[in-house]
């Protein structure tokens, strides 16, 4: 009984270890400006209300008008990555474009982006919500390429 309880509690502190140590701002908010068509504030460290580490890049002056970075630190497969591309098409409302050459695999619908790298997922929210233009498939896999290339090597 006790070996069935402290086996989670393990790997929950050491999940939460990997996730302190990862610093999901991979992105500068100059390397932001071009495609947002705007220049966001510094981006800050926090989680997500699951615990992910994701890093917030705010418009100044607009609440409520940001860019979230989700860097995931448990790992992800193939199949999850697919099931997130699922939900962001939305049963169909919308279609995933793919962007090639970016990590093992990658999507991008209006407002959303996110590439699998290995078995780290990073994801992009706010492509259409903290933008006062229209972001272009080029624009979002260079940042995808950029972050990817900046993610800690493990």
């Amino acid at each position: 009984m006790v070996k069935a309880l402290l086996l989670p509690a393990a790997w929950l502190a050491c999940s939460a270890a990997v996730a302190a140590d990862l610093n999901p701002c991979l992105l500068k908010a100059s390397d932001l400006a071009p495609v947002l068509g705007h220049m966001p504030l510094e981006g800050r460290a926090e989680r997500d209300p699951l615990g992910v580490p994701m890093c917030v890049y705010e418009m100044k002056g607009e609440t409520g008008r940001r860019f979230l970075l989700l860097v995931h630190a448990e790992p992800w497969d193939r199949k999850r990555f697919e099931q997130r591309v699922t939900l962001a098409e939305g049963s169909g409302i919308r279609r995933a474009q793919v962007l090639p050459g970016v990590g093992d695999a990658s999507f991008f619908v209006p407002g959303v982006a996110g590439t699998l790298a290995g078995t780290r997922y990073i994801e992009m929210n706010g492509l259409k919500s903290a933008t006062v233009r229209p972001v272009q498939p080029d624009e979002v896999t260079a940042l995808l390429k950029l972050a990817v290339e900046r993610l800690p090597k493990s």
